[in-house]
Protein backbone atom coordinates (compact mmCIF):
# COMPACT_ATOMS: atom_id res chain seq x y z
CA UNK A 1 0.00 0.00 0.00
CA UNK A 2 1.15 3.11 -0.67
CA UNK A 3 0.14 6.95 0.02
CA UNK A 4 -2.42 8.05 -2.46
CA UNK A 5 -3.47 4.62 -3.35
CA UNK A 6 -7.15 3.40 -4.17
CA UNK A 7 -7.77 0.47 -2.00
CA UNK A 8 -10.09 -2.12 -1.74
CA UNK A 9 -11.82 -1.91 2.14
CA UNK A 10 -13.69 -4.26 3.69
CA UNK A 11 -15.76 -4.80 7.10
CA UNK A 12 -13.13 -6.51 9.79
CA UNK A 13 -15.15 -7.91 12.63
CA UNK A 14 -18.23 -5.82 13.74
CA UNK A 15 -17.30 -2.69 12.49
CA UNK A 16 -13.45 -1.96 11.50
CA UNK A 17 -12.40 -1.29 8.22
CA UNK A 18 -9.48 -2.78 7.43
CA UNK A 19 -7.36 -2.82 3.50
CA UNK A 20 -7.97 -5.49 2.03
CA UNK A 21 -5.07 -4.65 -1.08
CA UNK A 22 -4.24 -1.33 -3.30
CA UNK A 23 -6.01 -1.00 -7.14
CA UNK A 24 -2.88 -1.28 -8.80
CA UNK A 25 -4.17 -0.38 -12.36
CA UNK A 26 -5.71 2.75 -10.88
CA UNK A 27 -2.31 4.18 -10.02
CA UNK A 28 -1.30 7.18 -11.89
CA UNK A 29 2.46 7.56 -11.04
CA UNK A 30 1.85 9.87 -7.78
CA UNK A 31 1.82 7.92 -5.53
CA UNK A 32 4.49 7.27 -2.67
CA UNK A 33 6.09 5.00 -0.59
CA UNK A 34 5.15 5.08 2.91
CA UNK A 35 8.47 5.73 4.79
CA UNK A 36 8.57 3.36 8.02
CA UNK A 37 10.94 5.16 10.91
CA UNK A 38 13.47 3.17 12.52
CA UNK A 39 13.53 6.11 15.18
CA UNK A 40 11.07 7.35 17.67
CA UNK A 41 10.22 11.32 15.66
CA UNK A 42 9.36 12.52 19.02
CA UNK A 43 12.47 11.63 21.35
CA UNK A 44 14.83 9.53 18.75
CA UNK A 45 14.39 6.58 20.85
CA UNK A 46 14.64 2.95 19.27
CA UNK A 47 11.48 1.63 17.46
CA UNK A 48 10.42 -2.17 17.22
CA UNK A 49 7.89 -3.72 15.51
CA UNK A 50 4.43 -5.63 17.97
CA UNK A 51 2.63 -7.38 15.99
CA UNK A 52 1.10 -4.66 13.30
CA UNK A 53 2.40 -1.58 15.66
CA UNK A 54 5.54 0.22 15.58
CA UNK A 55 6.35 1.15 19.13
CA UNK A 56 8.92 3.50 20.54
CA UNK A 57 11.15 1.84 22.87
CA UNK A 58 12.25 4.69 25.33
CA UNK A 59 10.68 4.06 28.86
CA UNK A 60 10.53 7.94 29.37
CA UNK A 61 9.63 9.02 25.51
CA UNK A 62 7.23 12.25 25.90
CA UNK A 63 4.66 10.90 23.64
CA UNK A 64 3.91 7.81 25.78
CA UNK A 65 5.22 8.65 29.50
CA UNK A 66 1.56 8.76 30.87
CA UNK A 67 0.39 5.43 29.17
CA UNK A 68 3.93 3.88 30.36
CA UNK A 69 3.06 5.18 33.83
CA UNK A 70 -0.32 3.77 34.06
CA UNK A 71 1.41 0.19 32.52
CA UNK A 72 3.97 -0.27 35.34
CA UNK A 73 1.66 1.05 38.34
CA UNK A 74 -1.06 -1.87 36.85
CA UNK A 75 -2.03 -4.42 39.56
CA UNK A 76 -0.01 -7.46 36.90
CA UNK A 77 3.31 -4.95 37.61
CA UNK A 78 4.23 -2.56 40.15
CA UNK A 79 0.80 -2.85 41.29
CA UNK A 80 0.22 0.96 42.97
CA UNK A 81 -3.07 1.83 44.41
CA UNK A 82 -4.63 5.16 43.31
CA UNK A 83 -1.91 5.44 40.16
CA UNK A 84 -4.29 5.22 36.74
CA UNK A 85 -4.68 6.93 34.05
CA UNK A 86 -6.47 10.46 35.59
CA UNK A 87 -3.13 11.07 37.50
CA UNK A 88 -0.64 9.69 35.01
CA UNK A 89 -1.72 12.27 32.87
CA UNK A 90 -1.47 15.11 35.77
CA UNK A 91 1.73 13.94 36.71
CA UNK A 92 3.23 14.67 33.45
CA UNK A 93 1.42 17.70 32.61
CA UNK A 94 2.29 19.42 35.60
CA UNK A 95 5.97 18.45 35.18
CA UNK A 96 6.53 15.96 38.45
CA UNK A 97 7.34 13.00 36.27
CA UNK A 98 9.76 13.43 32.92
CA UNK A 99 11.33 10.31 33.41
CA UNK A 100 9.49 6.68 34.61
CA UNK A 101 11.52 6.35 37.32
CA UNK A 102 10.09 9.94 38.56
CA UNK A 103 7.46 7.82 39.89
CA UNK A 104 9.73 6.33 42.62
CA UNK A 105 10.57 10.09 43.70
CA UNK A 106 7.05 11.61 44.46
CA UNK A 107 6.42 13.66 47.72
CA UNK A 108 3.44 14.19 49.70
CA UNK A 109 4.25 17.65 48.88
CA UNK A 110 4.44 17.14 45.14
CA UNK A 111 1.15 15.18 45.13
CA UNK A 112 -0.74 17.93 47.47
CA UNK A 113 -0.64 20.21 44.37
CA UNK A 114 -2.24 18.38 42.53
CA UNK A 115 -5.98 19.55 41.31
CA UNK A 116 -8.33 16.57 43.52
CA UNK A 117 -5.64 15.59 45.80
CA UNK A 118 -6.15 15.97 49.13
CA UNK A 119 -3.56 15.97 52.64
CA UNK A 120 -4.93 12.06 53.37
CA UNK A 121 -5.12 10.98 49.32
CA UNK A 122 -1.22 12.36 48.72
CA UNK A 123 0.14 10.15 51.53
CA UNK A 124 -1.63 7.22 50.53
CA UNK A 125 -0.47 7.53 46.77
CA UNK A 126 3.26 7.64 48.51
CA UNK A 127 2.77 4.98 50.29
CA UNK A 128 1.03 2.61 48.14
CA UNK A 129 4.34 3.29 46.28
CA UNK A 130 7.06 2.73 48.92
CA UNK A 131 5.09 -0.39 49.65
CA UNK A 132 5.39 -1.22 45.80
CA UNK A 133 9.20 -0.79 45.30
CA UNK A 134 9.78 -4.21 46.59
CA UNK A 135 9.26 -6.31 43.55
CA UNK A 136 9.48 -9.92 41.73
CA UNK A 137 11.61 -9.70 38.61
CA UNK A 138 8.74 -11.27 36.45
CA UNK A 139 6.49 -8.46 37.04
CA UNK A 140 9.28 -5.70 37.19
CA UNK A 141 10.49 -7.12 33.77
CA UNK A 142 6.64 -6.73 32.67
CA UNK A 143 6.39 -3.37 34.11
CA UNK A 144 9.00 -2.36 31.61
CA UNK A 145 6.89 -2.36 28.34
CA UNK A 146 9.03 -4.32 25.89
CA UNK A 147 7.17 -4.76 23.09
CA UNK A 148 6.11 -8.80 22.99
CA UNK A 149 6.61 -8.89 26.29
CA UNK A 150 3.61 -9.72 28.50
CA UNK A 151 3.39 -11.56 32.04
CA UNK A 152 4.26 -15.18 30.29
CA UNK A 153 7.16 -14.03 28.46
CA UNK A 154 8.54 -11.47 31.84
CA UNK A 155 7.85 -15.03 33.73
CA UNK A 156 10.29 -16.89 31.48
CA UNK A 157 12.86 -14.61 30.99
CA UNK A 158 13.16 -13.95 35.21
CA UNK A 159 13.33 -17.98 35.34
CA UNK A 160 16.25 -18.56 32.80
CA UNK A 161 18.25 -15.32 33.70
CA UNK A 162 16.96 -15.09 37.69
CA UNK A 163 18.45 -11.37 37.96
CA UNK A 164 18.15 -7.78 36.13
CA UNK A 165 21.81 -7.26 35.42
CA UNK A 166 21.63 -10.88 33.63
CA UNK A 167 18.81 -10.23 31.23
CA UNK A 168 20.04 -6.46 30.86
CA UNK A 169 23.44 -8.44 28.94
CA UNK A 170 22.21 -10.92 27.69
CA UNK A 171 22.63 -11.53 23.83
CA UNK A 172 20.08 -12.18 21.48
CA UNK A 173 21.26 -15.84 20.82
CA UNK A 174 20.34 -16.30 24.47
CA UNK A 175 17.18 -15.06 24.38
CA UNK A 176 16.36 -17.10 21.57
CA UNK A 177 17.67 -20.22 23.11
CA UNK A 178 14.48 -19.92 25.20
CA UNK A 179 11.37 -21.59 24.27
CA UNK A 180 8.85 -19.11 23.36
CA UNK A 181 10.79 -16.16 22.79
CA UNK A 182 10.83 -15.46 18.66
CA UNK A 183 13.46 -13.32 16.67
CA UNK A 184 11.43 -10.01 16.60
CA UNK A 185 10.83 -10.71 20.92
CA UNK A 186 14.24 -11.05 21.20
CA UNK A 187 15.35 -7.94 18.89
CA UNK A 188 12.84 -5.81 20.71
CA UNK A 189 14.19 -7.06 24.10
CA UNK A 190 17.93 -6.30 23.14
CA UNK A 191 17.02 -3.12 21.50
CA UNK A 192 15.39 -2.04 24.89
CA UNK A 193 18.06 -2.96 27.18
CA UNK A 194 20.76 -0.81 25.00
CA UNK A 195 18.83 1.98 24.71
CA UNK A 196 21.30 4.01 27.38
CA UNK A 197 18.06 6.18 28.35
CA UNK A 198 16.03 3.13 29.16
CA UNK A 199 19.60 1.87 31.11
CA UNK A 200 19.58 5.07 33.41
CA UNK A 201 15.93 5.20 33.99
CA UNK A 202 16.46 1.57 35.24
CA UNK A 203 19.43 2.62 37.38
CA UNK A 204 17.46 5.80 39.02
CA UNK A 205 14.30 3.21 40.07
CA UNK A 206 17.51 0.90 41.79
CA UNK A 207 18.36 4.41 43.26
CA UNK A 208 14.95 5.83 44.38
CA UNK A 209 14.63 2.30 46.21
CA UNK A 210 12.91 -0.13 44.10
CA UNK A 211 14.30 -3.39 44.99
CA UNK A 212 14.10 -6.49 42.80
CA UNK A 213 13.93 -10.00 43.37
CA UNK A 214 13.92 -13.57 42.14
CA UNK A 215 13.49 -15.97 44.85
CA UNK A 216 13.24 -20.15 45.35
CA UNK A 217 10.64 -20.99 43.32
CA UNK A 218 7.11 -22.30 45.63
CA UNK A 219 6.53 -25.46 47.01
CA UNK A 220 3.21 -26.25 47.57
CA UNK A 221 0.45 -28.54 46.83
CA UNK A 222 0.05 -27.18 42.50
CA UNK A 223 3.99 -27.85 42.58
CA UNK A 224 4.68 -28.93 38.88
CA UNK A 225 0.70 -27.87 37.45
CA UNK A 226 0.50 -25.40 34.94
CA UNK A 227 -2.91 -23.16 35.28
CA UNK A 228 -4.62 -21.15 32.54
CA UNK A 229 -7.46 -18.67 32.98
CA UNK A 230 -9.89 -17.24 30.48
CA UNK A 231 -12.96 -15.45 30.92
CA UNK A 232 -14.09 -13.95 34.39
CA UNK A 233 -14.23 -15.71 37.57
CA UNK A 234 -16.49 -15.77 40.60
CA UNK A 235 -14.37 -15.47 42.98
CA UNK A 236 -11.88 -12.53 41.84
CA UNK A 237 -9.99 -11.16 39.15
CA UNK A 238 -7.64 -13.18 37.06
CA UNK A 239 -4.91 -11.63 38.35
CA UNK A 240 -5.34 -12.24 41.78
CA UNK A 241 -6.54 -15.98 41.07
CA UNK A 242 -2.91 -16.36 39.36
CA UNK A 243 -1.31 -14.95 42.84
CA UNK A 244 -3.48 -17.41 44.43
CA UNK A 245 -1.95 -20.56 42.50
CA UNK A 246 1.86 -19.42 42.28
CA UNK A 247 1.69 -19.33 46.04
CA UNK A 248 0.64 -22.66 46.10
CA UNK A 249 3.57 -23.80 43.99
CA UNK A 250 1.81 -23.61 40.81
CA UNK A 251 2.42 -21.95 37.49
CA UNK A 252 0.28 -19.76 35.55
CA UNK A 253 0.80 -19.48 31.88
CA UNK A 254 -1.09 -16.88 29.01
CA UNK A 255 -1.82 -19.65 26.69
Amino acid sequence: VKIGDTVVVSRAGDVIPQIIKPIEELRTGQEREIEIPNKCPVCGGEVAMEGPFLKCLNLSCPAKLSASIKHLARREAFDIEGLGEKTSKLLVERGLVKDIADVFNLRKEDLKRLPGFSDVSAEQLVLAIERAKKIRLDRFIHALGIPGVGEATARLLAEKFKTLSALMNASKFELMRIRGIGPETADAIVKFFSDERNRNSIKKMLEYGVEVYWGEEKKGPLSGKVFVFTGELDCCPRSKAKEMVEELGGQTADT
